[in-house]
């Protein structure tokens, strides 16, 4: 996310406010999603990657790409954050590679090669089409699948998990629910409805997920998504959980801060424990 989550909110609440008396309302829609467009996808990397599409319900394309694991018991389902594209995003798999499993990384609607408008309805169909395509594909073993939301990709993350459980889940720096969002960034007490269609409710969803076990990552000086929200979902999830506080940390680079072998080990070790 680009610039503090909590601040934009503030000014576009205080702009719904404003433009209220005139009729009209200010949706904060348009800040969750901030897709940047590609007719083609520039990876400057040594990893080898299959590019693959799949089409959605209601016709939309969705890109997607496969890493092949060098130990692939398990692949891995990488979920971006709200802007640019996937290839944004992929030295996070470059980093992620050395744990030796296979590695998935997509683009919702409306983002990079992806067609369509991002929306949560359309995201959520999305999810269970690319879900589909990768578990088709060879040498995934649908029984261990890994689920890492990050920033605003916890939120289909945790939304994928309810509709088809993976062997873990995990989340880094996400947010709890756009209620929560427009409560803490506005200064008037306004309902999420009247300023935003999107709800991405993750606080209940997890609570559904008892049998998912469940790690958050978060930076203590993170000032684009409050940690506390990381505190509100391992406290409502009903099953195994891990929550890391990276001291120091701020929304970006919680691996680096961590460490990248403490960072990975900490991921392998909780997906593997019994």
């Amino acid at each position: 996310m680009k610039r503090p989550m909590l601040a934009a909110l503030l000014a576009l609440s205080t702009l719904a406010v404003a433009v209220a008396a005139s009729g009209c309302r200010a949706r904060l829609d348009s800040f969750l999603y901030a897709p940047v467009k590609t007719d083609a996808y520039e990876l400057h990397t040594a990893l080898a990657y299959e590019e693959h599409t799949v089409s959605s319900t209601d016709g939309v394309t969705i890109y997607w790409m496969f890493v092949a694991g060098a130990q692939p018991d398990y692949t891995l389902i990488y979920c971006h954050g709200q802007g640019g594209h996937l290839a944004d995003s992929w030295p996070r798999l470059e980093l992620l590679a050395p744990l030796g499993w296979n590695l998935v990384i997509w683009d919702y609607r409306g983002f990079g090669r992806s067609t369509g408008s991002a929306s949560e309805p359309g995201i959520v169909a999305d999810e269970s089409a690319v879900w589909s395509a990768v578990t088709a594909h060879a040498g995934v073993d649908p029984r261990k699948l890994v689920y890492y939301g990050r920033s605003f990709g916890g939120a289909p993350c945790i939304d994928l998990a309810t509709h088809h459980p993976p062997a873990a889940l995990v989340e880094e720096s996400t947010f709890s629910s756009v209620d929560a969002l427009v409560h803490d960034g506005a200064y008037a007490d306004l309902p999420r409805s009247y300023v935003a269609d999107a709800r991405w409710d993750s606080l209940a969803k997890v609570a559904t997920l008892g049998a998912v076990p469940f790690l958050a990552l978060h930076g203590t000086a993170d000032d684009y998504v409050q940690p506390k929200y990381a505190t509100e979902l391992t406290s409502a999830h009903p099953g195994r959980t891990q929550l890391v506080f990276v001291s120091g940390a701020d929304h970006g680079n919680v691996p680096d801060t961590l460490g990248f072998d403490v960072y990975r080990a900490t991921i392998d070790a909780f997906v593997r424990a019994p």
